[in-house]
């Protein structure tokens, strides 16, 4: 399966979802992690905000979503989504994962399963440890920020890497599909696209669907 969502290396310039078969009009989307609507304004734009769903736990994130327009935010108090089962035609989450506890995050995947309609699309974009400190170096080698770059990220507190989070999917889901970015890995290049899942390890995101 091809992946119609790819970010660049580093967070770069996203691909606008018009252009994307991942969302329509008619479905209801979940944004796992808004943060200040980056990736919600995009799915709003085209199922509206009625259908657009938020999780957010940042005070300041959930107030500018407000100031949006957005009503379909939630603020847990625990792993518990206020959803009925199947609801979602597509839930999305980008770089949120990795914050969250080990015990909470199992039951959150749990509970993304749960109010998942069948067959269709959970999206996850994760950072691949150990290969994301590789990353790092390089950033800051080419940058000059080494600070920044070279101390990671206190806040990642569940570090895994793409085959770990394939395993647990799959307890899940009875069919699992993870591919790399495509900024490493270019479709383009035959031997990388024969070989692709033998490098998935090395991808510093990756955009997964799971389909039930």
């Amino acid at each position: 399966m091809s992946i119609p969502w790819t970010e660049p290396l580093g967070g770069g310039t996203i691909r606008k979802v018009k252009q994307l078969s991942l969302v329509v009009a008619d479905n209801k989307v979940l944004d796992f992690g808004a943060g200040f609507g980056r990736y919600s304004d995009l799915f709003s734009n085209i199922v509206g905000q009625d259908n657009t769903y938020l999780v957010e736990v940042d005070s300041d994130s959930i107030l500018e979503l407000r100031e949006k327009g957005y009503k379909n935010i939630y603020e847990p108090e625990s792993a518990v989504l206020p959803y009925e089962d199947d609801y979602f035609d597509v839930i999305f989450s980008s770089n949120v994962l990795e914050h969250i506890s080990r015990p909470e995050y199992f039951e959150y995947l749990k509970e993304i399963h749960r109010v998942l309609k069948p067959g269709k699309r959970f999206v996850v974009g994760i950072p691949s440890y150990p290969f994301k400190r590789v990353f790092d170096i390089s950033k800051a080698i080419q940058t000059g920020m080494y600070k920044y770059y070279l101390l990671d990220d206190p806040t990642h507190i569940n570090k895994m890497n793409i085959i770990t989070f394939e395993k647990h999917l799959s307890k899940l889901y009875d069919t699992v599909c993870i591919e790399p970015t495509k900024v490493l890995f270019e479709d383009s290049i035959p031997y990388i696209k024969k070989n692709r899942m033998r490098f998935r390890f090395m991808a510093d995101k990756v955009m997964g669907y799971c389909i039930k």
